[in-house]
């Protein structure tokens, strides 16, 4: 099987998973949010960018906080990509610094609003053009300009596109240089045959056609410690018994994980993973006479981020 079979055989078994739980639909309540199992998307990670930056909410696009024209060629500009990173940054910070993080227009005449708005759209333009001089900077002629385009577009993609996938989406085309397991597209080498299923704004799957040429996957190990020792923590290590099996002989196949507990989640209606995780972490128990530390032997856990 491939990425393609395996995005088909997750959605069939979802489906019917779906339909057993709550005895017949496709339709799940989860809080505020009608959720259809029924349709599965399937775009890419840089449609699904462009869809948003693209997007007009409250009668503003991100032609108002940049003062230039966007359009989805942005997507395959390193320099422009890092822009929008460092532009995000600094606006975050900008935010921080105001009174509660957010504009405040209770209480104000529509004269003052329309005011502190425009005095918001001009300090965001300047943050933005500071942010392309650091972007042209800090970038020059750099060789890595395609990995770190590859990863500001990973960032943008999880900051802003993440919380708004409700329905289930299958992201697609994953950039390589993040998917070090994954086998390549033949159409587009940089692109990994890769996909992360999103429902609710939570990640429930992830899967990928696997890599089984050895010679090749030892070389994407060795780029992954390159980058890991300048910085990348989440960069995997040389996996030398791995690369040994791979050696004797792999057929074609894809792979997949399912967030079992994420999915019972949103079959339950529960919105803390620690109502529904079938084996909690639990607190060591206390010999006769010992005392132990306030929190000792707790893991913190979230929805979005389980531990």
């Amino acid at each position: 099987m491939d990425v393609n079979g395996m995005m088909d055989f997750a959605e069939a078994m979802l489906k019917e998973s779906v339909e057993k739980a709550t005895g017949g639909s496709l339709q799940v309540k989860y809080g505020e949010n009608e959720i259809d199992f029924s349709n599965f998307e399937r775009i890419s990670m840089k449609e699904a960018v462009h869809r948003t930056l693209s997007r007009v909410e409250y009668g503003y696009s991100i032609n108002n906080f940049l003062g230039e024209e966007y359009d989805i060629s942005w997507l395959d500009d390193a320099e422009r990509l890092r822009a929008l990173v460092i532009s995000a940054e600094k606006n975050k910070a900008e935010l921080a610094r105001q009174k509660d993080g957010k504009w405040q227009l209770v209480g104000m005449t529509e004269e003052e609003s329309k005011a502190r708005r425009e005095h918001q759209f001009d300090r965001t333009k300047q943050l933005w053009q500071e942010a392309v001089a650091e972007a042209r900077q800090a970038l020059g002629d750099s060789k890595s300009s395609a990995e770190q385009a590859a990863r500001d577009l990973v960032t943008i993609f999880e900051e802003a596109v993440e919380e708004k996938l409700i329905q289930p989406t299958f992201i697609i085309d994953y950039p390589k240089s993040i998917s070090p397991l994954s086998k390549a597209s033949p159409e587009n080498p940089q692109i990994a045959e890769r996909f992360e299923l999103f429902i609710n704004g939570m990640e429930v799957a992830n899967g990928f056609s696997e890599l089984n040429d050895p010679q090749e996957q030892f070389e994407r190990f060795i780029q992954q410690m390159k980058e890991r020792e300048t910085g990348d923590h989440e960069a995997m290590v040389l996996d030398e018994d791995y690369i040994r099996a791979l050696a004797y002989g792999m057929p074609p196949a894809a792979g997949i994980g399912i967030g079992i507990d994420r999915l019972v989640m949103l079959l339950t209606n529960k919105h803390s993973i620690r109502d529904v995780i079938l084996f909690p972490h639990m607190r060591p128990e206390k010999k006769e006479g010992e005392k132990g530390r306030e929190g000792e032997g707790e893991t913190e856990t979230s929805p979005v981020n389980p531990g």
